[in-house]
Parts: C-alpha cells; sequence; structure tokens
C-alpha cells in the first residue's frame, strides 16, 4: 500500500535508490504477491509505482 517492496536482505536496492538524484524506480510483480504492510525500517526507500497484470500503483 505504501510502495515498499520485500527484499533479500542486506539493503543493496535501498542502497542504489538512497542518492541525491534518485533513479524513477518501478517495480514489477504479481497481484497476489502484494502485503498491506512490510513494516518498512527508516532505511527502506519505496519504489515510485509498482505494476501487477491488474493494477498500477503510485
Amino acid at each position: 500500500a505504501n510502495l515498499h517492496r520485500l527484499g533479500n536482505g542486506g539493503g543493496f536496492y535501498d542502497r542504489t535508490l538512497d542518492v541525491s538524484a534518485k533513479p524513477l524506480s518501478i517495480g514489477i510483480g504479481f497481484e497476489w504477491m502484494l502485503l498491506e504492510t512490510i513494516q518498512p525500517q527508516p532505511h527502506d526507500i519505496p519504489m515510485d509505482i509498482i505494476v501487477t497484470e491488474e493494477n498500477i500503483y503510485s
């Protein structure tokens, strides 16, 4: 619901997106994979857009 994604741990993607000129980040997945929340931490960076087979979330 808040455009965060559940990664593999290690913070690789969050460190990649945590730059002064943040690139447009688009997550792609299936509708059944959506969670209400992942309990994001302060260092978690949300996607700008998430695309599924049924919706586009922004």
